[in-house]
């Protein structure tokens, strides 16, 4: 339990913080822009740390960018236009994340040689990382 005090703590801080960083890019092609980035660079910090769980990079990569795509599109805005706050809405994307990356794990094509089973908690986690920073990248490029 004390191992996920900490991200707890992270996510009470971020809904505290009053921040909404949330850029919705359907009014504006410009917008499209820092989300597709932003988005790849937290799709590069997930695929990072999923190498150390000895999966392919090559063949995570654009996978879970397309992923991340979906979960962005198809789930956050959703949720956020259903007025649902950023806390809950994190958290579902951090689990929806997470468990992409846990079945991703689990296909041989994207297992290298020296591939571990990837743990449902290591694949939260580091969901949760590449969301942080998805969040924090956001609130700097918010118009």
């Amino acid at each position: 339990m004390r191992n996920y005090a900490g991200l707890l703590l992270v996510l009470l801080l971020v809904s505290a913080a009053s921040a909404n960083p949330i850029i919705d890019p359907i009014g504006s092609v410009l917008v499209l822009l820092p989300v597709a980035y932003i988005l790849a660079l937290e799709t590069i910090v997930g695929t990072f740390f999923l190498l150390f769980a000895g999966m392919s990079g090559v063949h995570t990569l654009p996978v879970l960018y397309v992923g991340n795509l979906v979960v962005y599109f198809a789930f956050f805005l959703p949720l956020r236009n259903a007025g649902a706050n950023v806390l809950f809405a994190e958290t579902a994307i951090v689990a929806a994340d997470g468990a992409f990356m846990k079945l991703l794990s689990t296909f041989d094509v994207f297992q290298s040689d020296t591939f571990t089973e990837l743990k449902w908690k290591y694949a939260f986690i580091i969901a949760a990382l590449g969301n942080a920073i998805s969040y924090y990248l956001g609130t700097m490029v918010r118009f």
